[in-house]
């Protein structure tokens, strides 16, 4: 009877979105001794002000969603977490139905209830503590914050302004593949804008896969609760259940259960409406190939006379682009980030060279060995993507729009695509 009434309550609080924390933590040496099959760290980052929804009830809803999964002897959940106040950093170990709460200094004893989420020590740190106490064959890292593309992801305002950009994220991923001598399974991005080839170029040496949305994901509050793109219960509860799962059926499970949404106006942009409908998993071992390509692209397009050019302004303006609506003259509210398939396909549809055409079916032929699964929808006029294909490319519709911080990006030393977006008409 007792052990009825204790289930009822354990039900009652979970359907009131509450969970019950263990505040004990666990005593040296009682850590896991056998190596489990999947470990996933997960790096909330809720520590920015309310815009159109709060962060911070995203993460909770999060860690919700995922005690309804919980731990397992072959599947670990660790959960980082920083809300948006002070002295709310906090440590999960996430169990069935509860959590175990850490201290973040248990991680590093220097640290205080309030963590940087925008500094890379923080997250490697973080990602080093849970592979030495929760070993396993596959890491999957998970990154739960805004995303600005190749600007970077994970930024963290209190007690100041900081973010985590791409060159850190990669030199992180670079420390933690020599720390376990091999590379990390899958980064997994649940914030806006983050598929893109100049992303996963800084990745593709330490990384074997990422999942990520070429356009903007978008958490909103309905009748039932917060509506999430991104279904942690859904994805790691087929882990769980069956965690011999591959790291590629990760990638595949997380590409289905993704749930698309609405139509809505992005503030301040009032010119193209947005949908929530783009999600693609990505291997990153051909991103070489890739950037290869787009390379030789760019030579040939830097070689073209002023006139054919002019004439990529017109390929531009077919191209599907992710980041906020432009105007007849180019003026954007976001950094223009265009489907990398969908801009060779014009280039190689509008194109008066043979070369050139050629060119842009290789870029097209690598983006179809990179992209394992994509989804997208259908209807433009309900702001969805129709020509996505699941990774993107920073162009700007003018050289004076150019964002110089570009240059420093290693896909950008590595090629001369930097060189040909300065090049463009102005």
């Amino acid at each position: 009877m007792k052990r009825s009434i204790l289930s009822t309550i354990v039900s009652l609080l979970l359907i009131s979105n509450f969970i019950l924390f263990s505040y004990t933590t666990l005593p040296a040496g009682a850590y896991p001794s056998d190596t489990a099959s999947w470990t996933i760290l997960l790096y909330f980052d809720g520590d920015q002000s309310e815009t159109t929804y709060s962060l911070a009830e995203k993460m909770k809803a999060d860690v919700r969603n995922l005690a309804n999964v919980g731990s397992t002897d072959e599947v670990h959940f660790l959960v980082l977490q920083d809300l948006d106040g002070m002295n709310d950093s906090t440590m999960y170990y996430v169990h069935e139905h509860f959590v175990t709460v850490y201290s973040p200094s248990m991680i590093n004893a220097s640290w205080g209830d309030e963590v940087n989420m925008g500094d890379p020590a923080t997250l490697q740190q973080f990602m080093e503590w849970g592979i030495d106490h929760y070993p396993a064959d596959h890491y999957n890292l998970y990154l739960n914050n805004h995303g600005g593309g190749w600007y970077g992801i994970c930024a963290d305002e209190h007690p100041s302004y900081d973010i985590l950009n791409v060159s850190e994220l990669s030199h992180v991923c670079s420390s933690i593949h020599a720390h376990i001598g091999k590379r990390i399974d899958i980064v997994s991005m649940d914030a806006c804008l983050m598929a893109m080839t100049e992303v996963a170029y800084a990745l593709c040496e330490d990384v074997h896969y990422l999942v990520a949305s070429e356009g903007f994901i978008r958490t909103h509050e309905t009748l039932t609760g917060l509506y999430l793109n991104w279904h942690v219960d859904q994805i790691y509860g087929y882990l769980a259940e069956y965690p011999w799962m591959s790291p590629v059926d990760v990638c595949l499970a997380t590409v289905e259960t993704f749930q698309t949404d609405t139509i809505y106006i992005l503030p301040p942009s009032i010119i193209k409406p947005q949908a929530v409908d783009t999600i693609s998993a990505i291997d990153l071992s051909y991103l070489p190939l890739l950037a290869f390509r787009l390379d030789q692209l760019a030579e040939i397009l830097l070689e073209q006379s002023l006139i054919d050019r002019v004439r990529i302004q017109w390929v531009f303006l077919q191209t599907q682009s992710f980041s906020g609506g432009y105007d007849f003259v180019g003026v954007t509210y976001y950094p223009t980030y265009v489907d990398a398939y969908d801009f060779a396909y014009n280039i190689k549809r509008y194109s008066r060279h043979l070369q050139t055409r050629r060119t842009a079916q290789l870029v097209m032929d690598a983006v179809d060995d990179i992209v394992i699964l994509e989804r997208h929808g259908t209807c433009a006029l309900r702001g969805e993507h129709p020509d996505a294909h699941g990774i993107s490319l920073y162009h700007p519709y003018r050289s004076w729009v150019y964002d110089q911080k570009y240059s420093s990006l290693t896909f950008a030393q590595h090629t001369h695509w930097d060189e040909y977006l300065c090049s463009l008409w102005s």
